[in-house]
């Protein structure tokens, strides 16, 4: 690779239609290489059967081909939504190796009353080894997000996100271990934010928040979380006038 070479690049087309109602539809369609950077896999090994020699990369990935289709629905008063699917081919740069993937992801949006304000988020990926089909990667993550504004000074907002995270052991393309990469495991993390304001006046202002972040070894469950971390936050402000 000529160090003025692109490390990575592509194409896409681009659909969007507005149908009747206010439903809008995206298609979207995508090709894309990578040159794969040699350096990053320094200090990686692979047995090939006559004992640990470094790990050569492949030097460039040519077949990264994905199908997207979005959904939006029209702003109600109350509610509104969205769905995102895609499908399709990528490099898996942690191996530098051929995989594909296949994704779910969407939202809703909810204003019963017009002091709530709700809205849930979520996303489902896999990611596979074209080679023999087998699962490298999954992930999931949904987030909830939830605001109370019981007159024009106060302010309550709720944010929880989960995330849930599994990665196999790296293999060559022969399906031989590699090592000196990131190793197989799984993670659950779930991360909580409180945030309240107090505003009287303009000019004059406090805020008041609280963070904490908690993992576990069980996949979307709650169950034997440990606490990580916590955090305070603090602000208050105020405009003297003349």
């Amino acid at each position: 690779m000529h160090p003025r070479d692109p490390i990575e690049g592509g194409w896409s087309n681009t659909i969007t239609t507005r149908w009747r109602g206010g439903w809008n539809v995206t298609v979207v369609g995508t090709t894309q290489f990578v040159e794969f950077d040699s350096t990053r896999y320094a200090g990686f090994t692979h047995d090939t059967g006559t004992g640990a020699i470094p790990f050569t990369p492949r030097t460039q990935y040519n077949g990264g081909r994905s199908l997207q289709l979005m959904v939006a629905s029209p702003t109600w008063q109350k509610i509104d939504a969205t769905v995102e699917v895609e499908n399709g081919r990528t490099a898996i740069f942690d191996e530098a190796s051929d995989g594909k993937y296949w994704s779910l992801q969407g939202g809703v949006s909810v204003r019963p009353i017009p002091s709530v304000r709700l809205g849930f988020t979520t996303l489902y990926a896999t990611l596979w080894r074209v080679r023999d089909g087998s699962e490298f990667g999954r992930q999931i993550i949904p987030r909830l997000r939830l605001e109370y504004q019981p007159n024009r000074s106060l302010f309550f907002r709720f944010v929880g996100q989960y995330v849930s995270t599994r990665q196999a052991a790296l293999e060559d393309a022969a399906g031989n271990p590699i090592t000196g990469g990131d190793p197989a495991g799984t993670s659950n993390a779930l991360r909580i934010d409180l945030l309240t304001s107090f505003q009287p006046n303009p000019g004059t202002v406090a805020f008041l928040g609280y963070g904490s972040g908690l993992a576990g070894s069980h996949t979307l469950t709650f169950k034997e979380l440990q606490r990580e971390q916590d955090g305070f936050f603090l602000k208050i402000a105020y405009l003297f006038r003349r």
